[in-house]
């Protein structure tokens, strides 16, 4: 009875997080790289550039709103998508809006003061969270738990990554351009 226990905690619980943990870990190298080589800025990751906090304000609104409850089992991925890009807009659209136009610099610098602000939009809606168990599930997916990973969700982070490091990788050659 104790290997069987000792079998199901490995097997089903810890195992499918460890693998999780290392697609996610790969997907996210993958886009600090490519992010990185389009702004041209060792110091753009889609944290600094407020991509990240944008993601935390559709995800909470999941969580303790119930936004998008109609999608089901893909409400939580696909409100962080949705409202990462429209970060991603708000911070071009603004970082483009000024008289000398689009830099680098620019980009990075407006890109921080955004995340802070989708960071304390993130603040108020976990704060003013009726409920304590969605406040503490708002949390905990903001500092990156992976409780809920299973066997049935690995292959899917997994094709999503290959799928993506794959279209990267076919336009490494004007990714490097830029970079340079």
């Amino acid at each position: 009875a104790g290997d069987l226990a000792a079998y199901t905690v490995v097997w089903e619980l810890r195992l499918p997080r460890v693998v999780l943990a290392a697609v996610v870990g790969a997907g996210l190298a993958t886009v600090g790289v490519a992010v990185q080589a389009m702004v041209r800025n060792a110091l753009a990751d889609p944290f600094v550039l407020g991509i990240s906090s944008g993601a935390a304000v559709g995800a909470n609104a999941v969580i303790l709103l119930g936004a998008f409850a109609g999608l089901g089992v893909w409400a939580l991925s696909v409100s962080a998508f949705v409202s990462a890009l429209a970060a991603t807009a708000v911070v071009y659209a603004v970082a483009r809006s000024a008289a000398h136009g689009l830099t680098p610099l620019r980009l990075i610098l407006t890109g921080t003061a955004l995340a802070y602000g989708f960071e304390a939009l993130t603040t108020v809606m976990v704060f003013g969270a009726a409920r304590g168990e969605a406040a503490r599930s708002a949390l905990m997916w903001l500092l990156g738990s992976l409780g809920g990973a299973t066997w049935a969700r690995v292959p899917v982070a997994a094709v999503t990554v290959a799928a993506g490091w794959v279209w990267l990788r076919a336009r490494a050659e004007p990714l490097n351009a830029l970079a340079m």
